[in-house]
C-alpha cells in the first residue's frame, strides 16, 4: 500500500502538505488532495490519524488557515478529518481534542459568509460523522462548551 511507503511516497506527500508560502499553494492542495483520497481507505486512517506530526498536523494547519486564497485547502483538509473520522475510535479522539481538532471543526462549521459556505458544508460533515458515533453522542450532550 501507497501509505505503507514512509521513506518516499508518504514523505513527499507530507513535504507538500506543510509548505505555507503562498507560492505553493498549488503543492500543498495538491498533497492535501492525496491525503483526502488517502482517508478514504479504511486501512490507512488509524495509520494517518496516529501520525501527530505529521498528517495530524498538516490537517489542522490547514482547516485553521484564514487566507482567503486557502479556502480549497481548507476544504480539502475538513474533507480528509471527514473521511478519517468513519472509524470510531477516531471520532472519539477527534471529539476529545477540544483544542485541536474539536475547535477547528466548530471554527469552521460556524462561518456565515458566502465564499466560505463550502467549507462551513465540509465542517458539518465532519460534526455528522463524529456525532454517529455513540461515545460521542454522550459526551456531545453532556458537554456544555461545544
Amino acid at each position: 500500500e501507497m501509505w505503507s511507503d514512509e521513506q518516499g511516497v508518504r514523505t513527499a506527500i507530507l513535504e507538500g502538505a506543510v509548505l505555507t508560502d503562498p507560492a505553493d499553494r498549488k503543492v500543498r492542495s495538491t498533497a492535501l488532495y492525496i491525503l483526502q483520497n488517502l482517508s478514504r481507505g479504511s486501512r490507512s486512517r488509524v495509520a494517518m490519524w496516529q501520525d501527530e506530526a505529521g498528517v495530524r498536523r498538516a490537517l489542522l494547519d490547514a482547516a485553521t488557515a484564514e487566507d482567503s486564497a486557502d479556502r480549497e485547502l481548507r476544504e480539502a483538509a475538513l474533507v480528509s478529518l471527514w473521511s478519517l473520522c468513519g472509524e470510531a475510535q477516531i471520532a472519539e479522539e477527534a471529539w476529545a481534542d477540544a483544542a485541536g481538532v474539536r475547535a477547528a471543526v466548530l471554527a469552521a462549521a460556524s462561518l456565515r459568509a458566502e465564499p466560505v459556505r463550502r467549507v462551513r458544508l465540509c465542517a458539518l460533515r465532519v460534526l455528522q460523522e463524529i456525532t454517529a458515533m455513540p461515545a460521542v453522542r454522550t459526551s456531545l450532550w453532556s458537554d456544555e462548551t461545544a
